[in-house]
């Protein structure tokens, strides 16, 4: 006979919102399937990814008053 596990759903965004504001600002976490998880820091390729994106974006939304910015820290 099969058993139905009941899978424990988690945390959910509202929650995660709560405890990740209790953090250090130096530690990026990201919820993943109701568990937080610790990021690793962004490499310095990744950065330069990052850069040259918001360098090309950016003069695309000037007329339309949209803007492109690298968030480094929580909303």
């Amino acid at each position: 006979m099969a058993l139905a596990v009941r899978r424990d759903p988690g945390m959910g965004v509202a929650e995660y919102q709560v405890w990740v504001a209790d953090r250090p600002d130096e530690e990026r976490w990201e919820l993943i399937d109701g568990e937080p998880v610790l990021m690793s820091p962004p490499s310095e390729r990744h950065q330069s990814i990052v850069a040259n994106l918001i360098r090309h974006l950016a003069p695309v939304g000037r007329d339309t008053r949209c803007r492109a910015r690298f968030r480094a820290s929580r909303p």
